[in-house]
């Protein structure tokens, strides 16, 4: 995979699963969701890896704005048969998916993210090996 230099994400992989960490602290404007989903697509596409991690670590605020780029990137790793768990999610983030139902939880259990707590968490659920 060549290294290409993205606006508002950066990846890496991780025992087989691509690991995309969105760099913005805030994602509630049009224009930057536009361009991420645009990435994430591109990133997908370009490590042809259909299991991935989204990290949120360094996202400290969303608007509803970010349903589409990750809905997106959902739909296009179901197509591919694949999966994507999302991790490092702040509280208040976590509270927005859940409100929203985007999120599994026992209320929700097939909505289309699933969350664990670290990287590596979130690894080891996409390749099985998680443990209870």
């Amino acid at each position: 995979m060549s290294e290409r230099q993205y606006a508002h994400l950066k990846y890496t992989t991780t025992d087989g699963v691509l690991v995309i960490t969105i760099t913005e602290k805030e994602l509630s404007d049009y224009e930057v969701c536009n361009t991420l989903r645009e990435e994430l697509g591109e990133a997908v596409d370009q490590s042809d890896n259909n299991k991935v991690v989204l990290d949120f670590s360094p996202v400290e605020f969303v608007a509803s704005v970010v349903f589409l780029p990750l809905l997106s990137l959902s739909g296009k790793l179901n197509r591919m048969g694949g999966r994507i768990v999302l991790c490092n999610l702040s509280e208040f983030i976590a509270d927005v998916f859940l409100a929203t139902r985007l999120l599994i939880n026992r209320h929700s259990p097939d909505s289309p993210f699933q969350q664990e707590a670290k990287v590596a968490a979130a690894v080891a659920n996409l390749n099985g090996t998680a443990s209870d």
